[in-house]
């Protein structure tokens, strides 16, 4: 019984942002898309210090991404601050990390769709002649099996597509 009321709850949570009128579609570039060409939709809830939480889920109604603003646009774009995840439609994590104006700050993980880690990237901003500047450093590479090809910015690695192409 718990099982059905479980379904019942998720099919209608769907077929309610399906038809609620403030729902955004979004292509897989994510521009504002009909609903017929989406791959994704979002909402918005309000949060904590006048934030405001968004959560991007795949059309399937799994979820796709949640992330935080400070502001909103009207055609739902925004700004991400704070704790970023986003994740592969299995639902496994994707990438997690931390941003700041909309750019990441701070380590960043990135996992393949069986949940292994694919590689870890450390941003830092540094003031060079009085200019900043943003710096990247690939900290640790791994191929889908586990194997580490990168040990604190030591090794090599070759990347094609998206994370689910890689090939070391």
């Amino acid at each position: 019984m718990k099982k059905y009321l479980i379904i019942l709850f998720f099919s209608t949570s769907i077929s309610t942002a399906f038809s609620a009128p403030d729902t955004l579609f979004f292509s897989k570039e994510f521009g504002v898309s009909a609903r017929n060409d989406a791959k994704y939709y979002r909402f918005f809830y309000k949060s904590q210090d006048n934030f405001y939480q968004i959560k991007t889920f795949f059309l399937s109604g799994k979820l796709q991404s949640v992330g935080h603003t400070k502001k909103l646009s009207k055609t739902w774009s925004y700004k991400r601050e704070g704790v970023y995840t986003e994740y592969h439609e299995n639902g496994k994590i994707k990438e997690r990390g931390t941003m700041q104006n909309d750019e990441y700050l701070g380590a960043v993980n990135e996992y393949f769709s069986n949940a292994q880690l694919y590689r870890q990237i450390f941003y830092q901003e540094e003031i060079e002649k009085k200019v900043k500047v943003r710096k990247c450093l690939v900290k640790q590479v791994f191929d889908s099996l586990g194997t580490q090809l990168v040990i604190e910015g030591n090794g090599k690695a070759k990347e094609y597509g998206s994370v689910d192409d890689f090939i070391a």
